[in-house]
């Protein structure tokens, strides 16, 4: 069974779109006033990018596949691959730019721009504030050290301790020290008791972190 929506105005649609979840629905319409209704597909590749000319190759439903070009009302700068767009259904023309498909249990991570937490609100922890500004905050405001040098920098860093030692403040400082978006997730919500539930979630949340970088991911809770 499909479901329709009607909105009054572009702002409260996008607002909308970046709130509910899609994956539940199986047909999505999307209405501006006075217009027809919008199917929604994702863009997988640009034929020509940059130029005149330029083509797009959307994916409806994950049957059908279109080369299509662009709506009236749209830039060819707002269009990128990958991206989830609104088309028509006629000539499946790009009409909007959506959002990507989140699940809201991930929005609703705690996410922090950029913390207000220094090194100097950090005490006792002389030690491991050097270790993390050389794996952590090193790596990522002087990548080329890493790439002359030939080596990957670490992908991680396990921080192990009683509940109260410093391990969040820490990270957030690190997260405020390289301007990054500070994401904290529990690692309990990532258990659900649908196989494949909790897989799903970690995509998402890598999702909304590459549209954030850069960013400092702290899971807690882990169960090792």
């Amino acid at each position: 069974m499909g479901f329709r929506f009607r909105f009054t105005c572009k702002t409260t649609l996008i607002h909308s779109l970046s709130v509910w979840k899609f994956s539940t629905l199986d047909i999505i319409e999307i209405y501006d006033a006075g217009e027809q209704p919008l199917q929604v597909a994702r863009c997988t590749k640009i034929i020509n990018p940059n130029s005149e000319d330029a083509k797009y190759v959307i994916n409806v439903k994950q049957i059908a596949k279109f080369v299509v070009g662009l709506g009236d009302k749209v830039s060819p700068t707002d269009i990128e691959e990958g991206m989830r767009v609104g088309v028509d259904r006629n000539k499946y023309q790009i009409q909007i730019p959506l959002p990507p498909k989140i699940d809201p249990s991930v929005t609703m991570m705690t996410v922090e721009e950029k913390p207000d937490v220094t090194y100097n609100d950090v005490g006792g922890c002389k030690e491991q504030i050097e270790k993390m500004r050389e794996v952590v905050e090193l790596p990522m405001l002087h990548p080329e050290k890493f790439v002359k040098l030939g080596i990957d920098p670490p992908k991680g860093v396990l921080c192990y301790g009683p509940p109260g030692t410093g391990k969040t403040l820490l990270a957030r400082a690190v997260a405020n020290r390289t301007d990054a978006c500070f994401i904290r997730v529990i690692g309990s919500e990532l258990v659900q008791k649908y196989v494949g539930e909790g897989a799903r979630m970690v995509r998402e949340l890598f999702q909304m972190a590459r549209s954030k970088r850069p960013v400092l991911s702290f899971s807690m809770k882990l169960m090792l």
